[in-house]
């Protein structure tokens, strides 16, 4: 009988002393919370993309310097190396150590060869298919580190649907993009580009049809008027020192404030 008491008076303990630790605890809970507060973690703000532009440097594999100077002017710089050239396979293996994007610039027909000439390995609008798939794999093999491509002259031929599909899906098979120079009012590259699936963009505007400093400035300044405008755009020009000159001044300038130069495969559709 005496255990049992014993035994109740332990139990009635325990419940005590348990019921103190509990009123206690409660107290600190209280007495802290008067100098914490919850942290409330909020979702981070939409991030807003600035207005971003390309520039491509085409027609390079002649001069391995220029593609020097391009990298020094600005590492962002796109290159687009016609194949089958004297440097072409140098300045895309300097481009790739150097981690500069490069095109492939693939040469196709215009409308007047007597203003343009017949370039050597250019895909025509005359040609048989497997004459055509040919021509494409021997220049597209000549470069094959070029994460895209874009048209060298191909007013004529960018105009012709059957042989540009021809093109576009043979750089679909091979998870390349395609960037439509826009030589012509009437190329369905781009527009065929996105029906097939294919990640493509378009130029803008040429940089250096007039080969000035001050008329290329003006034309960098409209390009990026149109990337403020638009959120992004592509501008094409060629090496020579006069564009250079433009270039390596202007990305320096007020008027790129607030504006990013990138990459072309960052402004594909």
């Amino acid at each position: 009988m005496a255990n049992k008491d014993i035994a109740k008076r332990n139990t009635a303990r325990l419940f005590i002393w348990l019921g103190i630790a509990l009123l206690l605890l409660l107290i600190a809970n209280l007495l802290l919370y008067r100098h914490w507060k919850p942290i409330i973690t909020l979702p981070a703000p939409p991030t807003v993309a600035g207005p971003k532009l390309a520039i491509v440097i085409d027609d390079l594999g002649y001069n391995s310097k220029q593609a020097q100077t391009l990298y020094k002017i600005d590492p962002h710089i796109t290159l687009s190396i016609l194949p089958h050239q004297r440097y072409s396979s140098q300045i895309a293996q300097a481009a790739v150590e150097q981690g500069q994007e490069l095109l492939l610039h693939l040469p196709m027909e215009p409308k007047r060869y007597e203003n343009y000439g017949k370039m050597a390995h250019m895909l025509l609008v005359n040609m048989k298919p497997a004459e055509l798939k040919r021509q494409l794999k021997y220049n597209l093999d000549n470069l094959p580190v070029a994460v895209g491509v874009n048209n060298h002259m191909g007013s004529y031929f960018t105009e012709n649907e059957g042989q540009m599909r021809i093109v576009l899906a043979e750089l679909k098979r091979r998870g390349l993009f395609f960037i439509d120079s826009y030589t012509t009012p009437n190329t369905v590259g781009y527009s065929l580009a996105k029906k097939l699936g294919l990640s493509t963009g378009k130029r803008d505007i040429f940089l250096d049809n007039i080969d000035r400093i001050d008329a290329i400035t003006s034309q960098l300044q409209k390009l990026a008027g149109r990337a403020k405008q638009k959120g992004k755009a592509i501008g094409i020009g060629h090496p020579r020192s006069n564009t250079f000159s433009a270039l390596r001044h202007f990305l320096q300038s007020e008027a790129m404030q607030g504006v990013q130069l990138v990459p072309v495969s960052e402004l594909l559709d």
